[in-house]
């Protein structure tokens, strides 16, 4: 007789909240792994650039792209998660100009996505990934 195993979801839930807590994905679906936060976030924000080279962020359409969550949920949670200007669903971001101003967007945007997996937004590591980020493109 053959032996069921289950998986140990408490293990799992531990791994993609050290490794992936955006449950973020691949193109084909599958969920991504990465060494640290600062690299998931790096991947976030070359993801952001490639989807919104203008700078002009449809932030329901970045949680899907990333995520593949439903187009609706994607437009309840920042519905019910953002205030001000960004609540209609888009920011504006000038890539080139590393200011205040980009900053306080680009950590909007993590936070939110944070928000579907109730995990928060780590500073030190999101620091560290703006920066890389900026070195990487030159990024002022």
């Amino acid at each position: 007789m053959m032996k069921l195993t289950y998986v140990n979801v408490n293990e799992c839930m531990g791994m993609l909240e050290r490794h992936n807590p955006l449950l973020l994905r691949d193109e084909a679906g599958g969920y991504l792994l990465f060494e640290t936060w600062g690299r998931m976030y790096v991947w976030v924000l070359e993801r952001m650039l490639s989807l919104f080279p203008r700078g002009y962020v449809d932030l329901r359409l970045l949680m899907h792209e990333l995520t593949g969550l439903d187009m609706e949920a994607c437009d309840q949670v920042v519905r019910l998660s953002l205030l001000g200007a960004a609540r209609r669903g888009f920011v504006m971001l000038h890539w080139q100009e590393s200011d205040t101003e980009r900053y306080r967007s680009l950590e909007l945007v993590m936070t939110l996505l944070h928000k579907v997996t109730q995990t928060r937004l780590d500073h030190t590591w999101f620091v560290q990934a703006v920066d890389t980020f900026d070195d990487v493109h030159g990024f002022e």
